[in-house]
This record gives structure tokens, C-alpha cells and sequence, in this order.
């Protein structure tokens, strides 16, 4: 991973309920720092993934060395796409959001787990 792709990792990643328990400007600031002299170790990391139809929703677990300490976000991702108006080309959404605290991102992933099962059903229509 380069210091462009941490940067991007860090940057894109959406606002989630509540801020507190989001990555912080400190540890931002010391994942940029071991990127940036090359001490950044990237260990590998476990993912959960949901996917319906039109939908993808993930759990992913990051663990990072940086200055010899261990650094785990907790990643809750989700996709759709859907056609285009008057095409047949398909547009792609998606956003990240990451955490520090295991439990507030396990909360944030059961309640969009519950909005994708709520959507699938939507789209499903009612059955006989």
C-alpha cells in the first residue's frame, strides 16, 4: 500500500452515527506517518460479505503495525448499482466506514444488514 492509497483509504472513508468510536485524527495521523517511512506493516485481514442481487455489504478486519504497536480498524463497506435511466450501463456507489471500536461497527453493519434485507424484500414484491 503507498501513502496515496493510505491517504485515500483514510480520506474516503464515510462519517458514521457517531464520531467518537471513528478513526481519529491521531491514529490517521500515525497510519500516514509509518506509510510515509516505509514501516508500515499491512497484516491480513478477515472479511464477512453479504451480497443480494443489487447490493454488497461487508465486514472487514484491518490490522496494522506502525511504530511496532497494532493498530485494528474495523471497516464496514457497502455497494449498490443499479442501470442507468437510458442505458444499459450500470452505476456502482459505494462507501467505507471505519472504526476503532469493535462493538459500534458491528452495530453499524447489523442495522445496514437489516436495511439490505428490508430492500431485497422490496424488490422481491409479496409472495403467494
Amino acid at each position: 500500500m503507498t501513502p496515496d492509497d493510505m491517504v485515500r483509504f483514510l480520506d474516503t472513508a464515510a462519517k458514521g452515527a457517531d464520531p467518537a468510536h471513528e478513526v481519529d485524527r491521531a491514529t490517521v495521523r500515525r497510519l500516514l506517518a509509518a506509510t510515509d517511512d516505509g514501516t508500515l506493516v499491512i497484516l491480513p485481514f478477515t472479511t464477512e460479505t453479504l451480497t443480494s442481487e443489487t447490493a454488497r455489504l461487508s465486514f472487514l478486519t484491518r490490522t496494522f503495525l506502525a511504530d511496532g504497536a497494532t493498530i485494528t480498524l474495523y471497516q464496514v463497506a457497502h455497494g449498490t448499482t443499479c442501470r442507468q435511466h437510458h442505458d444499459d450501463e450500470r452505476a456502482r456507489h459505494g462507501e467505507h466506514t471505519l472504526y476503532l471500536d469493535h462493538a459500534a461497527a458491528r452495530a453499524r453493519h447489523q442495522e445496514m444488514r437489516e436495511n439490505l434485507a428490508l430492500t431485497a424484500r422490496h424488490f422481491e414484491g409479496p409472495r403467494s
